[in-house]
């Protein structure tokens, strides 16, 4: 399903339903959702706007309008797999601080190893689940006295728009991550401290150097049913890992990152984040 020709094929089959019923909700619902998996995010919002004015109760079509326009959620998600929620800021940082946080993962490259996945004794490098480096706090040392109160102001407005949440935990630790050429990280669900559980957000700072020197790296979040952990890989939301933005989701909803090609393949070519995550120990 994630095949962009399967998605061009559908799309055009859909439109061409379409164009012979106009006010087919059903079609545009799911013209919606093509759209949303293609990353055309702008698109899928306008689908669903037509879809509210021709079909007022449908529930999934007025949560996705709300997200994608930024507006808070209208209710919360009922049983079943249902879309991610998330909040994307662009232009997150001032030129001069986004130049400041690239040099020092730069700068920092000897503190990058490869990531792990799995959670406590079980984690572990995985090649077959995740290719790509990580550089724990200590790396984040030197940007996180005025990176962390960016976050905090960020993030009051965006859990309210999520209805998650809104308690901020004392601390918020940072950690930097990586994606050279071949990177990537299959669907999975990213471990949560058990005070939070699908409370915990999960918030993530793109960053490359200009020009872009890679392609795809793109976070596809999959419509989950967070109740039983299951997931549908034929629904997602796919969002660029666009330079200098902050994405904000909870963390239990099932998530991946697709394939970095980049063609020059050095570490300065990379995909880079700087994610934000409630500690472990708890509440502190």
């Amino acid at each position: 399903m994630r095949q962009g020709g399967l998605l061009e094929r559908m799309e055009s089959a859909l439109r061409k339903t379409l164009a012979a019923n106009p006010r087919d909700w059903r079609v545009q619902l799911r013209l919606g959702g093509v759209c949303r998996m293609q990353g055309r995010l702008a698109e899928a919002h306008g689908f669903y706007l037509r879809v509210n004015a021709l079909r007022p109760g449908c529930r999934k079509a007025a949560w996705l309008s709300a997200m994608l326009n930024g507006d808070e959620l209208p209710h919360a998600p009922p049983p079943g797999c249902w879309p991610v929620p998330f909040v994307r800021v662009e232009n997150f940082l001032t030129p001069s601080e986004h130049g400041q946080v690239l040099d020092l993962a730069l700068a920092k490259r000897s503190a990058f190893s490869p990531g792990k996945v799995g959670a406590g004794a079980t984690r572990r490098v995985r090649p077959d689940k995740r290719v790509g480096l990580v550089a724990g706090g200590d790396a984040c040392a030197d940007i996180a006295a005025w990176f962390v109160p960016k976050v905090r102001n960020a993030l009051p407005g965006a859990l309210a728009r999520l209805r998650l949440d809104s308690t901020l935990p004392a601390s918020i630790d940072l950690q930097m991550t990586a994606f050279p050429d071949g990177g990537y990280s299959r669907p999975h669900q990213d471990p949560s401290p058990r005070e939070y559980r699908s409370q915990t957000p999960l918030c993530i700072y793109y960053f490359h150097r200009r020009p872009k020197a890679f392609r795809g790296g793109d976070l596809l979040l999959y419509d989950t049913d967070v109740n039983t952990g299951r997931y549908d890989l034929a629904a997602f939301s796919r969002i660029e890992p666009i330079d200098n933005s902050f994405v904000i989701y909870p963390r239990v909803w099932f998530h991946e990152v697709t394939p970095v090609q980049c063609a020059g393949g050095g570490f300065a070519d990379a995909r880079f984040t700087v994610n934000c995550l409630w500690p472990r120990g708890g509440r502190k």
